[in-house]
């Protein structure tokens, strides 16, 4: 089990609560950054980054409550969990990238390669006709 810093841990039940204050099924990325507005380490981190704190928690406080309905349950008692939609990094799959030298030079341009190829794969980005994604 990872261990967690207690000001993220208590953003992350902050981001359970307000899911289930919302009766939402699932805690989303949405909720926890909404939690982390919260949280003064993030916020001078998100501060320094130039970050408009106002209009983020406008903007994501609109998002939850218009686009995440799907998300309410009316099933009584239910408690919202994290989402785990982006599954974590199968221990058997793989690498698609060759193991290289101690430099690593051609490293990024392989996973380049590989997000490109897994975006087309997706939907997310067209194919180019006549070419490999590889």
């Amino acid at each position: 089990m990872p261990s967690f810093s207690k000001p993220l841990e208590e953003a992350i039940h902050q981001a359970l609560a307000l899911a289930n204050d919302r009766k939402h099924e699932l805690a989303t990325l949405e909720h926890l950054l909404l939690a982390l507005l919260d949280e003064p380490d993030a916020t001078r981190v998100m501060q320094a980054c130039s970050v408009d704190l106002d209009v983020l928690r406008k903007v994501l406080v609109e998002f939850i409550d218009e686009e995440l309905t799907t998300l309410i349950t009316d099933i009584e008692g239910n408690e919202a969990v994290p989402d785990r939609s982006v599954p974590a990094r199968d221990p058997t799959r793989r690498d698609p990238c060759p193991k290289l030298g101690p430099d690593r030079s051609d490293r990024r341009q392989c996973a380049g390669r590989h997000l490109r190829r897994t975006r087309i794969e997706r939907g997310l980005l067209p194919a180019r006709a006549g070419h490999d994604p590889l």
